[in-house]
């Protein structure tokens, strides 16, 4: 099975990120998990210690900086390739959001959260190396 060599995790909801790292593991989906509670922290992730995820899972809602500002600002970095990024809505987000980071080329795909074991598996397909 494909596995994702290193996926970016971004939500502020600790419960959130935590079904998620649950389940990528079951599925052994993923050789390292990074996780920011907001898009800040992301970015310092990428820019600091240089990680270069495959996959980066956004949450729109955030504090500090949202999924909208992380994307416009992860589109200006020029540290490695620029991976797939997953975009997970939910049912309050804006259509002018997410057609706004729809925009970007390296944005793939929006999801609702909570992000399903079966939608996982098939990230994994997709994304995986």
């Amino acid at each position: 099975m494909k596995k994702i060599s290193s996926l970016l995790l971004i939500d502020d909801n600790y419960a959130i990120n935590r079904l998620n790292e649950l389940i990528v593991a079951e599925l052994n989906a993923a050789d390292a998990v990074h996780i920011a509670k907001n898009g800040q922290e992301a970015l310092q992730l990428i820019e600091q210690q240089k990680i270069c995820p495959d996959l980066i899972v956004t949450d729109i809602n955030m504090p500090v900086m949202d999924g909208v500002d992380f994307v416009e600002r992860y589109s200006q970095l020029t540290v490695g390739e620029k991976p797939a990024a997953v975009v997970v809505s939910s049912a309050s987000n804006s259509v002018k959001e997410l057609e706004k980071m729809a925009s970007y080329d390296f944005v793939k795909e929006q999801l609702e959260k909570p992000i399903s074991f079966e939608t996982w598996q098939r990230l994994q397909r997709v994304y995986g190396n």
